[in-house]
């Protein structure tokens, strides 16, 4: 209870504390207005062909001393064949404004679309009202003394139809007017509706649900731009997904185009809300106080590149740095404002993570927006902390309002999302100063809306650092700052780092110096038993496995892509290559080609092509080596299975090139295909070996970074290249080991979320793959039935052990249909036991080696010893095998 009454005092002295005396221009200040109605502002031919007049209301501030106010004009809508100046949101928006102390007019315009209606007559119909709302600036320029308007402060705003023709207004240049819009009739954008002479130009614009017809007309130094709009909005797009007779770019278009050219903006976005905000007079209002902010900020603004050009050189020298600094995949990109560029000892006080430094400023959340593609250039890391937006809330006349600190977030992320769909983006709470004490109440805000955010975003996180710096009594602590009062001192980031390196470390806790297929605790107590000969089983396996070990040393063999004869299409025998195993001539063609498919029919001619067992050789022998080294700690095994990995991942000459693209392919139909990434699946082991290998004087930290930026480069061709793609459709084993193979590689270079979202995507192949009996009926309609239901197991089993590293449990997890692993091992059972016969098709004998791998891990995982028994049973050669002892 004590407790509770803390926080609510807490929160009751901040807002007495914060209460502020309303502000001209920002907060309404005026209870009453004057209005002068139907004063004529030009005059122009519509196209009944008719001459028509072209009248304005006006809108003052009542009692009004300031002689020189700042001027909205206002565009009504009403799809260019109705609506009126004098109706409906209008009068609410230009009302609303005359109180805040602004002079607003609003207009009427030509009214009418010619026939045929179609885009061409809609653009038509909109280009009139420009030339009809210049002549109303025209106008306003010209008497400006007599309504108390300040020339430098004019603003154009529209709502629907108004705003199009709002925005087309500022954007569109004579120039940019499409060939097919017929000038010679129209006349120029000025057009002649009235008042030759004085400027129609304007300093901003407020786009009230409107559109344009292409975005690319926004250019850099344009003036600034804000946006409201609804999402449900069904007449005019808030973003591209439809298009109102040819104005398709709606509000978060704009939005974001404005943002890329560092042009001054923001945006209001009301959830599900459709045209005209549903003409909800609270939504309505509520937009208004946004736009109110908004405009209050750009009073004083004369720099429409929202300052971003002010830290070019030092993006500049972050490129340059980028040229000579070299970064694994296994980085941290920390960007943000200068609470980051003074954190001098931030790769010392976040060890071990690997950070890339990159603060800037002090700038501001629109100039993160501006420069995150180049920040980000072409690093690989596996996540990004942000701090930024707290120079947005400063108790200047500059400030953004927390939404809009927010939106402009929302678009960073977006950019991150365009290069890197998956990582972990995290974002460092808004810190409380003495220096902006007076808006605290305002990071306050600003923060519970990125929290509520980032809590409902996938892979962003937000990390809350506030009550950590704040004092007992709820305040700033000064002693955590510099004397600019502002800036952490070597205090204040003491607290950061404890809370910052807490969270990397949690969430990157995936321990890269154990094996991740292998289980090093087994694979620990059993080196145990054998060192105090616990175990004379397991030392005498250990004794024939060293033998193994030697026999391979003594062989001195290495294996590469180079010893193929053949070269791949790509004329680089550094390519892998392999044939479809199960193609074979067509007899009935004179040269055999194409080639056709006999399932489970091995085709001799696919050994004439050495890759594959060459691949297979390195995986077994890279394994053998790297655990008799572990067991005997002897270097001569390490220094083999060095050379052999070495071989070939890393030697240039020898080296494989990173990609798949001949891997099976079909002779006459294609030269690699998907599936021959099947031929990879073991590469896990040769990670596994390396991790092994760590210790050895053999096997440096040079070696291992760069056999991590060879599976960054494969890991990253299977996700982007065609036939990686295609390969992640498959729906059978090729699917299954395909995941195996991308939770490794990410696994091993620290990409924890693409490792989650992978096997995200298991549970939904454990869905399309598997029956709720347990059987697998893709694999069973294969000729060699037997084989594949045991590999795609096998499959399902490695990724359910490498969920572990996750702190996933893929063991026990069961789909909402009651699908499951251990239904799958249950389901063999009976034809193990021989309670029934296998009537799949099997063209070839039926083999057990993963069977009984298969069912010595089920003994374990599901504590059922009968599994055990059962492995045994089925093959005791194999399960008593020396790489089982050791490895079991």
């Amino acid at each position: 209870m004590n407790r509770v009454i803390i926080v609510v005092a807490f929160c009751l002295t901040i807002n007495l504390l914060f209460a502020q005396k309303p502000q001209r221009f920002k907060d309404e200040v005026f209870t009453m207005i004057d209005s002068l109605k139907n004063i004529q502002y030009g005059e122009s031919i519509n196209i009944k062909n008719e001459s028509e007049k072209l009248l304005l209301d006006v809108y003052s501030p009542k009692l009004d001393t300031l002689k020189k106010r700042p001027l909205v004009i206002f565009v009504h809508g009403g799809g260019f064949v109705n609506g009126d100046k004098g109706t409906g949101y209008p009068i609410l928006f230009c009302t609303g404004l005359a109180k805040k102390g602004y002079v607003s007019g609003s207009i009427n315009y030509r009214l009418g679309i010619e026939n045929p209606k179609n885009d061409t007559s809609y653009f038509e119909a909109m280009y009139r009202g420009v030339q009809d709302a210049k002549a109303a600036i025209r106008f306003f320029r010209k008497n400006a003394e007599r309504y108390g308007i300040d020339t430098s402060k004019i603003y154009i705003m529209g709502g629907s139809a108004g705003s199009k023709v709002a925005m087309h207004l500022v954007y569109l240049d004579q120039n940019e007017v499409p060939s097919y819009i017929n000038t010679v009739k129209l006349g120029n954008l000025e057009g002649i509706s009235g008042n030759k002479g004085y400027s129609s130009k304007v300093n901003g614009v407020v786009n009230c649900w409107g559109a344009m017809i292409d975005y690319r007309w926004i250019n850099s130094g344009d003036v600034p731009l804000f946006n409201v709009h609804g999402t449900g909005d069904k007449t005019v797009p808030f973003d591209s997904s439809f298009d109102y007779h040819g104005f398709k770019y709606g509000s978060s278009i704009l939005f974001d185009r404005a943002l890329t050219l560092g042009i001054a903006t923001g945006i209001k976005l009301f959830k599900n809300s459709g045209h005209t905000l549903d003409n909800d007079k609270a939504k309505q209002n509520q937009a208004l106080d946004e736009i109110g902010l908004w405009l209050f900020t750009q009073l004083n603004n004369t720099n429409n590149s929202v300052g971003v050009l002010r830290f070019e050189k030092e993006i500049q020298q972050f490129e340059k740095s980028d040229k000579t600094e070299s970064y694994s995949s296994n980085s941290i990109l920390f960007t943000g404002s200068s609470f980051i560029r003074l954190w001098k000892t931030i790769k010392q006080d976040l060890a071990p993570h690997e950070i890339i430094h990159r603060g800037f400023g002090g700038s501001n959340i629109g100039e993160m927006a501006y420069y995150i593609d180049r920040i980000m250039g072409n690093h690989q890391f596996k996540a990004i902390v942000f701090y930024s937006g707290s120079n947005d809330i400063t108790a200047s006349n500059q400030d953004k309002t927390p939404t809009q600190v927010l939106e402009t977030f929302k678009f960073v992320v977006q950019k991150v999302r365009q290069k890197f769909p998956t990582i972990p983006i995290y974002y460092i709470a808004i810190s409380p100063n003495e220096r902006r004490w007076a808006v605290q109440d305002k990071v306050v805000e600003a923060n519970d809306l990125f929290k509520n955010y980032c809590q409902n975003t996938p892979n962003l996180h937000f990390i809350e650092t506030m009550q950590q710096l704040l004092g007992k009594d709820g305040k700033y602590q000064p002693e955590l700052h510099i004397s600019d009062k502002l800036h952490f001192n070597e205090k204040g980031y003491k607290i950061w780092t404890a809370i910052i390196k807490g969270i990397l470390d949690k969430d990157f806790a995936v321990n890269t110096s154990l094996p991740f297929l292998l289980n090093e605790e087994v694979l620990a107590k059993n080196l145990k038993s054998i060192i105090e000969n616990t175990d004379p089983t397991k030392k005498q396996a250990l004794k024939n496995f060293l033998g193994s070990a030697d026999k391979i040393v003594k062989e001195g063999k290495l294996y590469s892509v180079m010893h193929k004869k053949q070269i791949p299409t790509s004329g680089d025998k550094h390519d892998y290559m392999s044939i479809g195993p199960y193609w074979w001539p067509d007899p009935s063609k004179p040269n055999g080609l194409p080639y056709i498919r006999r399932d489970g029919e091995r085709n001799p001619e696919y050994y004439e092509i050495t890759d594959s067992e060459e691949m297979d050789k390195v995986e077994d022998e890279a394994e053998t080596l790297a655990l008799a080294y572990y067991y005997s700690k002897d270097e001569r095994y390490a220094e083999h299975a060095s050379r052999i990995i070495k071989t070939w991942f890393l030697d240039k000459e020898t080296r494989q090139n990173p990609n798949l693209n001949f891997g099976q392919g079909i002779p006459g139909i294609n030269t690699g295909r998907g599936i021959g990434l099947i031929e990879t699946r073991g590469l896990n082991r040769v990670i596994d070996a390396a991790i092994l290998l760590q210790n050895s004087k053999n096997w440096t930290k040079d070696n291992h970074e760069a056999l991590k930026n060879w599976f960054s480069e494969f890991l990253s061709w299977m996700i982007n290249s065609p036939i990686g793609r295609d390969e992640a459709d498959e729906h059978n084993n090729h699917g299954t080991h395909y995941d195996t193979q991308i939770i490794s590689y990410a696994l091993f270079l620290g990409k924890l979320e693409l490792a989650k979202s992978q096997l995200d995507t298991t549970k939904k192949r454990m869905v399309s793959q598997l029956k709720s009996d347990g059987s697998q009926p893709f694999e069973l309609a294969r000729t060699t039935s037997w084989g594949y239901v045991n590999m795609n197991l096998s499959g399902f089993f490695n990724n359910a052990r490498l969920a572990e590293h996750l702190k996933i449990d893929l063991w026990k997890y069961e789909t909402k249909d009651g699908k499951n692993l251990k239904k799958c091992v249950d389901w063999m059972l009976p034809y193990l036991k021989k309670e029934k016969v296998w009537d799949y098709k099997q063209i070839k004998k039926m083999e057990y080696r993963e069977t009984v791998n298969i069912l010595k891990m089920a003994a374990k995982v599901y504590t059922n010893p009968v599994y055990d028994k059962l492995a045994k049973e089925v093959d005791e050669k194999i399960f008593n095998s020396d790489f089982g002892q050791l490895t079991f």
